[in-house]
């Protein structure tokens, strides 16, 4: 890219459909810097209003205080004091909708103004797609598969250097690809010329078998956004073991499950570079409570091998399920099946449970030091929901270094 903002000095973004900030963390670790994020659920901006925190401190070298909040040596109401309110002010819990884009649009002009940014580089966004996705009806009546278009409004009004949009890989297959093609045209109606990629995640590092499907524009360019090749051989994939076998087991000495605390030590030291990396600015975990099953869902579970499902119960349990991925037992020696929104078919590959919050969140390369907020169901939801930062963040590299 050609220019480095003068104000903040690098180049910033402004993240609509942020969820829980999957795609701004990765553009944070590339040296990207937030105006704003956008995102309807409270939860969600309760997780990204933290996460800004967490960046406001590091860059004023005091994460100190970040870290003796997720250590519980202070509360969250006390770690906020710390954080300016018109930092805490840029995460807007709102709903995209034609009524209410007047009022965002004049609140991010707001946080332009007063923080004198006189140009934006890039807007980002995950907007929803269950019109479109694998998991669901594939409705292309769907009004949310039109959301899509508060992104091309704004870099209508905006016009930063580039766009870049994720969503499922269907969105390049349901009914001859018409929701990738309806992206395309309307983002080259103002003038920017989109080049769509299907990534692969375990290409890229990622302990997830996990394919999205991103969308690169360039303003007033004629040339194809080029998006980073993939650096992993198959063989050499991170897998579940690498991602998780350092964090507490969750079971004791019998076999019983339990929930644990809501901060918890390590109970090793990392075991691989991955977990190093997740680590690395963390000395305790959170997010990390077990879910018990009931005994029933338990003995089933005890049945089914490692790598395998369902099918490999005794032929008279078989009958009882008839989900694809029922009753799925991680493979210690792979990559984990995509984090999904829900959380109650797939099982760690050693204990007789369900991946925590903190496991998923991990196969998905958020650090430990990354919050999530709300109840179990909510953070299984923002972390199903999210674009693996790293992922994101070696298409933003690719970005600054070629244009």
């Amino acid at each position: 890219m050609e220019r480095i903002n003068a104000t903040t000095g690098s180049y910033n973004f402004i993240d609509l459909f942020a969820g829980a900030g999957g795609l701004s963390e990765g553009f944070i670790q590339a040296g990207f810097s937030p105006v704003a994020h956008v995102e309807m659920n409270p939860y969600a901006a309760q997780t990204l209003e933290t996460r800004t925190g967490y960046y406001y401190l590091k860059a004023q070298g005091k994460l100190d205080i970040y870290k003796d909040y997720i250590s519980g040596k202070i509360t969250r109401d006390e770690f906020l004091q710390h954080i300016p309110e018109e930092q805490l002010q840029s995460v807007f819990c709102e709903t995209m909708s034609n009524e209410t884009l007047p009022r965002l649009f004049e609140n991010i002009d707001r946080i332009l103004t007063q923080r004198g940014i006189k140009q934006v580089d890039v807007i980002i966004g995950g907007p929803p797609c269950q019109g479109f996705s694998v998991a669901g009806p594939r409705d292309m009546n769907d009004k949310r598969n039109t959301l899509y278009l508060a992104m091309v409004k704004l870099a209508a009004t905006l016009k930063p250097q580039a766009v870049v949009l994720e969503n499922v890989p269907g969105m390049l297959q349901t009914n001859g690809g018409i929701g990738a093609k309806r992206i395309i045209e309307d983002f080259a109606e103002i003038g920017y010329k989109m080049t769509p990629k299907l990534l692969y995640a375990p290409d890229y590092g990622i302990p997830q078998i996990r394919k999205r499907v991103f969308f690169v524009g360039l303003r007033d360019s004629e040339n194809a956004f080029e998006f980073p090749e993939p650096f992993v051989d198959s063989k050499d994939y991170v897998t579940c073991e690498d991602a998780i076998s350092d964090l507490p087991s969750l079971q004791t000495s019998d076999g019983e499950i339990v929930y644990g605390e809501e901060i918890q030590e390590y109970e090793t030291e990392p075991k691989t570079e991955y977990q190093k990396m997740m680590r690395k600015n963390s000395k305790s975990v959170r997010n990390h409570i077990g879910s018990i099953p009931i005994e029933k869902t338990k003995k089933m579970i005890s049945l089914v091998p490692e790598g395998k499902n369902y099918k490999a119960l005794p032929e008279e349990y078989r009958g009882m399920y008839k989900y694809h991925e029922a009753l799925t037992r991680y493979n210690s020696k792979k990559p984990s099946l995509t984090i999904n929104t829900g959380h109650r078919s797939h099982f760690h590959y050693k204990y007789n449970r369900i991946p925590t919050v903190r496991e998923s969140a991990r196969s998905q390369s958020f650090p430990d030091d990354f919050i999530f907020y709300g109840n179990k169901s909510q953070q299984y939801k923002q972390g199903g929901n999210a674009v693996p930062p790293m992922l994101e963040k070696m298409i933003e590299q690719n970005m600054v270094k070629n244009y």
